[in-house]
């Protein structure tokens, strides 16, 4: 009925999204702390958390072998595992729900799911908000806004099994798409933090988080010809995006290797080398991984520096 307030939500789903070493895991270990027996809006609801980490993941995909290097088809696997391990728990969330007279929410237990990655491409956050508004459930980007210097240290401290390697830690920060471009990742649903040195009550993050619990995400329930609309435009958005984060590690490349190259050579290799960038993006366009893509490209670069 048009007017009537909807309920808060049984669930929120917290992307906590940064830089390696950035401090996610640590804020995440932190707001499982701080929810423990706590009470949300006038129902009463025990907010109970449940922290899903990409890494950790992964590691269980892998055989709980996090050594090794980088494995694309794990990372690939270990993405689809995590999203379907959060909508497990939407799922169970809304069967607590009920859903006849006085047992919806408001009774029983609240589910807060905290996914942590580093959710460097927009697409990547964009997934977990689709879930959640399919899912009737609550939606918040926790971005751990550290520095790049401050992260990179504390990542080269870590053991072999969870650092994450320098070339892949320059990818992610060069790719990094701030949270905050788009609506449904703006306002009410973007948390910054800068560090965790703090308590999380001594930070925004978790009243942020409870007036994200308080409030539900975008009605499921709309015309197929706007689901379409809307799925055409998402698709088409996130190929962008794609395209983007591809075109500006494409530049870097070229750029870099052009400037070491010798300076009778160097004309040569700048048009040979972005001649592949641009072969590069039309892979991208077509649907291809960015790192497939940009593989050609970059073992001619580094072939180009040192020849």
């Amino acid at each position: 009925m048009e007017g009537t307030p909807r309920p808060a939500p049984r669930a929120v789903v917290a992307v906590v999204c940064g830089f390696p070493g950035a401090g996610k895991s640590t804020l995440c270990a932190r707001a499982g702390e701080a929810v423990a027996g706590c009470v949300v809006g006038s129902g009463g609801g025990r907010v109970v958390a449940h922290h899903v980490s990409l890494d950790a993941v992964e590691r269980e995909v892998r055989g709980g072998d996090g050594g090794g290097g980088f494995e694309r088809e794990a990372w690939r696997v270990s993405r689809g595992v995590a999203l379907e391990r959060v909508d497990a728990l939407l799922r169970e969330s809304a069967l607590l729900e009920g859903g006849s007279g006085e047992e919806g929410v408001g009774s029983g237990e609240r589910c807060l799911v905290l996914v942590d990655d580093t959710m460097h491409l927009r697409s990547m956050r964009h997934a977990y908000w689709r879930l959640a508004r399919d899912r009737g459930a609550g939606f918040v980007v926790v971005h751990v806004d550290e520095s790049v210097d401050v992260a990179r240290a504390r990542n080269a401290d870590r053991d072999a099994s969870t650092r994450v390697p320098e070339d892949a830690f320059a990818r992610i920060v060069d790719a990094f798409e701030v949270p905050g471009a788009e609506p449904w990742e703006a306002g009410d649903a973007l948390v910054r933090v800068g560090r965790c040195g703090s308590s999380m009550e001594d930070s925004s993050v978790w009243p942020r988080l409870c007036l994200a619990m308080a409030r539900r995400a975008p009605d499921p329930r709309e015309p197929p010809e706007v689901a379409e609309e809307r799925r055409a435009k998402g698709e088409a958005a996130n190929a962008a995006s794609a395209v983007h984060a591809a075109d500006t590690l494409a530049r870097k490349l070229v750029g870099a290797a052009v400037s070491l190259a010798p300076a009778d050579v160097r004309s040569q290799v700048a048009a040979e080398l972005n001649a592949m960038r641009r072969d590069a993006l039309d892979a991208v366009r077509r649907g291809v991984d960015v790192d497939d893509a940009l593989g050609k490209l970059r073992r001619a670069a580094k072939g180009s520096q040192q020849g």
